[in-house]
Parts: structure tokens; C-alpha cells; sequence
């Protein structure tokens, strides 16, 4: 445990540091409407389907994600699924597989993505690892942090940019309405990592609807 959240805190840490150190350049302002359904197969089966509208001043984007996760001890799962991603100027189809650990409050998640671009020679590889923190305010309020790093294992194009390319910090607040549907808003920050320029940010306002079957 000691460990975990010494992870969580030196994520969370190191991307503080770079936005302190680096000079902010505004990128873009986005809107995301994410709604999403949770659902049992098993008691240690676990299926969710993500739906997301995405505002973004140089081109909307639309993604409509499936994922199964199976629950391997009380703390570890194992999981993978697909989305599709409707762009402004074509497509993608991604596959995922992850691994996400579970220490109480404290959520840590490991995600291969395999990106099939419409218009790419060939699959990007990316890695996310991510780190989430949830904690209850009251007893129909609950509040999340979230940190994540993106690495590109292999660029879409021979030749292409591959390494670290992208972080991401969020916080967001959450309201039951019912036992099994809430209703939440956030905000996103999306460092985008530029070789031998500063870092170009996305500001992103999130509503989410999520539901539990």
C-alpha cells in the first residue's frame, strides 16, 4: 500500500512540476458529454459501455467504447475491449487490454491500445497508465482525482514520433440521483508533450451520466 500511493503522489507530483516549470500555451477548449452504462455478467465479471460527444474547435469527435473486466483476486483485474472513434476527418478502431489494481480508495490502471487510423500505414501502440483517487463527501456526493500518462510504443507511420506524448489530470464531483444513476462534472487538463517547444494544453469541461443495471 505504502508503495502505491507513493506512485500516486509521484505521478501526480511530476505532472504538477511540469506544468510549474513549463510555459503555458492554451491549445484548445473542449466540451465532453460522457455518458456511460455498468452492468454484472458474474460476480467477478464486469461489462461497461462508455459513450462520449466531444466538442473541439478543430473537429468533433465521437466514441462508443465496450470493455469486460474479471476480477482475478479482490484487488486485481484483468480486462479488454474496443472502441470506435468517429473524427473529423476519418476513423479509428481500438482494441485495448488492461490491468487495473485496487488498494482501497486508490485505483491504478495499465491499458495497451492498439489505434487503427483510417488513413495510417499501419496500428499505433500506445501505453496509458493511470492513477485515480475516489473519496465519498457526503453520503450522495463523491469526489475523484485522476492522473495519466500517455507513451507511444510504436508511432502509426515508420518513422513517426513514438515516447511520451501526453498527460492528463482531472477532477470531478459526483451525485447519486438514485441508487444506481448519477449525474457529475469535471474538469480535464490535457498536457500535450512537444519536442523543443512547450507544452500545448487542452481545457476540458466534462458532464457525465452514469448508470449501474
Amino acid at each position: 500500500m505504502h508503495t502505491t500511493t507513493g506512485f500516486c503522489f509521484a505521478l501526480l507530483a511530476g505532472c504538477a512540476a511540469a506544468l510549474q516549470s513549463t510555459p503555458a500555451l492554451a491549445n484548445d477548449t473542449q466540451v465532453w458529454l460522457n455518458g456511460g452504462v455498468a452492468f454484472s455478467l458474474d460476480d467477478d465479471v464486469k461489462a461497461a459501455v462508455d459513450v462520449s460527444q466531444r466538442w473541439i474547435d478543430d473537429g468533433n469527435q465521437f466514441l462508443l467504447r465496450g470493455n469486460v473486466d474479471v476480477n482475478v483476486t479482490k484487488r486485481v483485474s484483468l480486462g479488454g475491449g474496443a472502441a470506435y472513434v468517429d473524427l473529423a476527418n476519418g476513423h479509428e478502431f481500438r482494441p485495448h487490454q488492461q490491468l487495473t489494481l485496487k488498494f482501497g480508495h486508490v485505483g491504478l490502471r495499465t491499458r495497451l491500445e492498439e489505434r487503427f487510423f483510417s488513413d495510417a500505414d499501419r496500428a499505433q501502440l500506445r501505453l496509458r497508465q493511470r492513477v485515480a483517487l475516489a473519496l465519498p463527501v457526503t453520503g450522495r456526493l463523491d469526489a475523484a482525482l485522476t492522473a495519466e500518462g500517455f507513451y507511444v510504443l510504436q508511432s502509426q507511420t515508420p518513422g513517426g514520433r513514438d515516447g511520451f506524448v501526453q498527460y492528463r489530470l482531472g477532477g470531478a464531483l459526483a451525485r447519486r440521483i438514485t441508487p444506481d444513476f448519477d449525474i457529475g462534472a469535471g474538469y480535464l487538463l490535457i498536457g500535450n508533450v512537444r519536442p523543443n517547444a512547450p507544452d500545448a494544453y487542452d481545457h476540458v469541461l466534462q458532464i457525465v451520466i452514469g448508470a449501474r443495471l
